[in-house]
């Protein structure tokens, strides 16, 4: 489940079943974005809980970041269960990052 609270007074505004498990969230101002088990980020309405779209990503998401209408998420290698790596001893990347648009996904 996602619960939506009140910033003010902390009561729950809403909760949704995505039948999955949520692993990370970022905000924007009028949508919830949160990344599952199953592979893809949801976009929740903040008011009402409802989904607005589903994106499908190659891997399991981590942790999502949106800004300038855009939600940027983690398509990790495969063999990296914890999205992006970097090398401690050349500091070569291993992964991508995917944008996609707030609106529509």
């Amino acid at each position: 489940y996602v619960v939506g609270l009140d910033p003010e007074t902390g009561v729950q505004r809403w909760k949704t079943d995505l039948d999955c498990s949520p692993l990370g969230t970022a905000l924007s101002e009028t949508a919830a974005f949160v990344a599952c088990n199953d592979n893809a980020i949801y976009a929740l309405d903040r008011a009402s809980g409802d989904v607005r779209w589903r994106a499908p990503v190659n891997v399991s998401p981590v942790m999502p970041a949106a800004g300038d209408g855009l939600v940027f998420v983690d398509n990790a290698d495969p063999d990296n269960d914890y999205g992006l790596s970097i090398d401690p001893g050349t500091y070569s990347v291993a992964g991508d990052v995917i944008a996609l648009d707030q609106a529509t996904g």
